[in-house]
């Protein structure tokens, strides 16, 4: 065997090693964590999927403001869990509806930052264990993954 041909063996083996390695660490499961613009005392919570393909598990906002019947109100929690697809580009887009209230999320990832705007709208239940129709209206939402 050449000393040229055993160099590009060597340089072959070691370019796959570094795209497994490289697919590797562009799937591993990652928290992001941050809050709604212009709402105090609000969290975001957002983590992805550790597998061959880039998803995301589990979104969840806390604490965030909504109009019921000309009156304001607080969530105090809405969550998406499953299997939320994101693009080539990062962006994402999810919605669960109830029957009774939808919970609609729109977002992008770039690196270690998200950002992006949900609405809840819908029956939701008070505190009382009353059923009102609220909105939050469109809120925007940024995040910033965990260090590792």
């Amino acid at each position: 065997m050449s000393r040229r041909f055993r160099m590009l063996l060597a340089t072959a083996a070691l370019t796959a090693l570094a795209g497994v390695a490289a697919a590797q660490a562009a799937t591993e499961q990652q928290v992001f964590t941050g809050e709604i613009e212009g709402q105090l005392d609000t969290s975001v919570r957002m983590k992805t999927g550790a597998t061959t393909d880039f998803h995301i598990k589990v979104f969840t906002v806390h604490d965030f403001a909504v109009e019921c019947k000309g009156e304001d109100g607080t969530v105090k929690r809405a969550t998406l869990k499953g299997r939320i697809g994101i693009g080539n580009e990062g962006g994402f887009h999810a919605r669960d509806d109830n029957g009774t209230s939808t919970f609609n999320v729109r977002g992008k990832i770039e690196g270690r930052r998200a950002e992006g705007v949900f609405r809840l709208s819908g029956k939701i239940e008070t505190t009382t264990g009353e059923t009102q129709k609220c909105d939050s209206g469109q809120l925007d939402w940024s995040a910033h993954a965990s260090a590792s």
